[in-house]
């Protein structure tokens, strides 16, 4: 590689060229199972997985995300977590970090680019274990708004809606997140009940959030999360104590847009959607959801 070959590229691409020119020559990608793959890992062997995103890199790094200020507890245990060898805990990153990303819609691959070049090096090196360990993605719960094929669609979600067929499910989620209310995302599970936690900078509750589950939770039940990057920790921590935890993030509002066929991000009614600064919404009246309810952790 010639330095002077770089210094020579046009100023307004430079670092988009320099991004490239790096990862391709110097670095090794780590080994990131596919999405589809991941689930069916989960299927198999029951597994539990953590998932880091672009909030949780950016806690590592010092910084902080809308619903979540900066905390050195946190960003410890984040890095914990991310680098922990667990046999039956799946470490999920995002596969667009360090794939192609030809397959996105213009919006997300725009980001997904400006990711590569700003953020893809430093984040290459929070990865301790990148050189023997096989990651899985983080993305399970993005199936359809960044895609050009949306064609997948159905059939994805019909094999992940099999995480919790004929299960005991407790969802752990932000308060007015909201997940599967007005939808049929969770009607197959055996039994669903909701621990509501606060829809911003949860981890200051979270001792009382994983006390609160150990405390409702039997051992066969199945723990789902969408609590941001609290949920990366608590997805960790009750694996470790023998429950299968699975931190699944957005894919309610994925599914909301699945069904309305919607070419990019909509605000969904009356649920909280952080990527389009709708967080103020009203107390929800669904007499469905209100029962679900086990604790209120505010």
């Amino acid at each position: 590689m010639e330095i002077k070959k770089i210094k020579s590229l046009p100023t307004k691409n430079h670092k988009k060229y320099i991004s490239k020119i790096l990862y391709s020559e110097l670095l090794k990608p780590p080994v990131i199972i596919p999405r589809e793959q991941t689930i069916e890992k989960i299927l198999k062997d029951g597994s539990s997985i953590a998932r880091f995103g672009d909030g949780e890199f950016n806690m590592m790094k010092g910084g902080d995300i809308e619903f979540q200020p900066k905390n050195k507890e946190l960003t410890k245990r984040l890095r914990e977590v991310l680098n922990s060898e667990e046999e039956n805990l799946l470490i999920g990153i995002p596969s667009y970090y360090f794939e192609d990303i030809s397959i996105y819609v213009d919006k997300a691959r725009e980001w997904f680019e400006y990711i590569q070049i700003r953020e893809r090096l430093s984040t290459y090196k929070l990865l301790k274990n990148k050189n023997h360990k096989i990651y899985y993605n983080s993305n399970i719960s993005r199936f359809y708004i960044d895609f050009k094929d949306k064609s997948h669609a159905k059939e994805y979600i019909t094999k992940i809606k099999k995480l919790w067929e004929n299960r005991n499910v407790i969802m752990v989620e932000g308060d007015k997140t909201r997940s599967g209310v007005g939808n049929d995302l969770y009607d197959n599970a055996k039994s669903f009940k909701r621990i509501l936690a606060p829809a911003e900078n949860a981890f200051v509750k979270y001792d009382e959030i994983l006390n609160t589950v150990l405390k409702y939770a039997n051992k066969g039940d199945l723990i789902l999360m969408a609590l941001g990057p609290t949920a990366t920790v608590l997805a960790y921590d009750l694996y470790k104590k023998g429950y299968q935890a699975i931190d699944l993030g957005h894919l309610d509002l994925e599914y909301e847009w699945f069904l309305r066929g919607a070419e990019w991000k909509e605000k969904i009614e009356n649920k909280y959607v952080n990527e389009l600064n709708q967080r103020d919404v009203p107390e929800s009246k669904d007499e469905k959801y209100l029962k679900q309810i086990i604790c209120k952790i505010l």
